[in-house]
């Protein structure tokens, strides 16, 4: 299936339909987030918890507004290393792709947590997303990181998508 339907059937929480959930929690802000990311597909539900700046929230909604600009177009953001000999305590990759010559997209989730020993936890996996869904994660994520909001809300479904402040959540 290259889309998701808007509505829910009946009885389908809001676990149900792919999303992302980013919840930011009060850290050495402003130069630094401390940040709880959650997304999920269908199948899957990948979930890290990680220190970024707000220029990376930014940087990420930035390139995720136009996308995509042409049918060949990709966006990766990596943050750590996949690289166990690089010593990064995790890897997190976000992007988006092109998967068909439609111009039918998704978002690339990569997760790799190396602080669980013995063994690292890790997961791959896409949500498909149609291009005005992926601008509005965009947008949203640009809104994030302007610090004004502690939790940040993206699904297929429209009506899901919001920017919650800390009594609200």
């Amino acid at each position: 299936m290259w889309w998701y339907r808007n509505l829910r059937n009946e009885g389908e929480t809001e676990l149900d339909v792919p999303g992302i959930e980013i919840i930011r929690r009060p850290c050495e802000e402003p130069h630094y987030l401390h940040i709880i990311f959650t997304a999920r597909n269908e199948g899957f539900q990948g979930h890290l918890e990680f220190y970024c700046k707000p220029s990376d929230i930014e940087q990420i909604g930035k390139a995720l507004i136009p996308f995509p600009k042409q049918i060949a177009d990709e966006y990766v953001f990596n943050y750590g290393s996949s690289n166990p000999s690089d010593r990064f305590a995790y890897y997190f990759s976000l992007g988006a792709y092109i998967f068909n010559n439609q111009g039918h997209s998704a978002l690339r989730i990569i997760i790799i947590d190396f602080t669980k020993r013995p063994e690292k936890e890790e997961c791959h996996f896409s949500i498909i997303a149609e291009p005005w869904a992926i601008h509005r994660l965009g947008v949203l994520l640009v809104e994030f990181s302007k610090l004004k909001h502690s939790v940040l809300k993206w699904s297929l479904n429209p009506d899901d998508n919001a920017l919650l402040e800390n009594e609200q959540y």
